[in-house]
C-alpha cells in the first residue's frame, strides 16, 4: 500500500453478512479537509475483495458516521 499526504492506497477488511471476513484495496484521496474514497469509472468501490481468515496484520480503525 501507500500513502502521500493527498493520496492513499489502503486495504480495508469487512465482515460479510456470513460472518466471513473480506479484504479489498481501495483509494483515498484527501479532499476539503477529509479523506473520500475514489470510485472506480463504473461506480464502484473495489472489484478485488478477497476472504481472508484473520485479522493479523491489521489495525482497527475507528471512526463514526
Amino acid at each position: 500500500m501507500s500513502y502521500t499526504p493527498t493520496d492513499a492506497a489502503i486495504q480495508l477488511v469487512n465482515r460479510t453478512q456470513d460472518g466471513a471476513l473480506s479484504v479489498s484495496a481501495s483509494h483515498m484521496a484527501w479532499q476539503d479537509n477529509d479523506w473520500k474514497m475514489v470510485l472506480a469509472p463504473d461506480g464502484s468501490d473495489s472489484a478485488n475483495a478477497q476472504q481472508i481468515n484473520s485479522l493479523a496484520r491489521f489495525i482497527a480503525w475507528g471512526g463514526y458516521c
